[in-house]
């Protein structure tokens, strides 16, 4: 079984996501865990049809719920979405049934159209990307953005870091340290999912804020030293982040 696990606040999106994932994963088995604040009630009484659907509440950063999703997780294998796109075809299933044939401390980066705009191949390799040349990065290193691992692998190594806020310098770090770890990243057969960006939207501010206030200058300082960086962390980290996001819940 996949989990789909997923930080989010748009519960507007929250159907269209589910049905996607319930089509691109065809007759194969998955659960779809979102946390994030409550839902409003007519929300909550349709998202209630969907027997693999499952919402926690939680008003913390978007790393801390998608670690409390985690932890929740029961499928063998997991990945992560964002509220704001959905998965095309059959292409997540694909994903899956690649990472079945690899070891547990293998991943799969989930290739996604941004806007509708393609990238080539080198986007996903992480020195490709000037913020990320760092002596601790080696040149081989993959990105996941959005990606694929074992659950109980990554549980095991201690999941995402909590000290970061929103999830994309998360992500990079925990590539990093199951590449670190000897595990490979494959990039998915085909772009998987598409989602919408636009920097100025006003949501996007608490992001904005956290990347260039508190996310990149972390990831910098784990990094900037080869061999800098602990692979193993607490599953538990999460706790030591705070229960409210200021940035975005006030």
């Amino acid at each position: 079984m996949l989990s789909i696990v997923f930080p989010g606040y748009r519960h507007e999106n929250w159907e269209r996501l589910f049905l996607s994932i319930r089509d691109s994963m065809g007759s194969t088995a998955f659960e779809v865990i979102a946390v994030g604040p409550p839902m409003p009630e007519a929300i909550a009484e349709r998202m209630s049809i969907y027997s693999e659907f499952q919402a926690i509440v939680d008003y913390g950063t978007p790393t801390r719920c998608a670690q409390i999703a985690l932890l929740e997780a029961k499928g063998e294998i997991f990945t992560w979405a964002s509220d704001d796109g959905v998965y095309m075809g059959l292409e997540l299933n694909k994903s899956y049934e690649l990472l079945k044939s690899k070891s547990t401390k293998d991943g799969v980066c989930i290739r996604y159209h941004e806007g509708g705009n393609n990238v080539n191949d080198s986007y996903w390799v992480a020195t490709t990307h000037n913020d990320l040349r760092m002596s601790g990065v080696k040149s081989s290193f993959i990105i996941t953005p959005l990606g694929m691992y074992y659950t109980e692998y990554v549980k095991s190594i201690g999941g995402w870091d909590c000290n970061f806020e929103h999830l994309n310098m998360s992500n990079h770090d925990l590539a990093f340290r199951i590449q670190n770890d000897g595990g490979k990243i494959f990039l998915s057969p085909s772009f998987t999912f598409t989602c919408e960006w636009s920097g100025g939207r006003p949501d996007h501010k608490p992001i904005h804020d956290s990347h260039f206030e508190n996310d990149a200058p972390l990831l910098e300082s784990l990094y900037s030293i080869e061999g800098n960086r602990s692979v193993n962390l607490e599953l538990d980290n999460w706790k030591n982040s705070p229960a409210t996001w200021s940035r975005r819940f006030g």
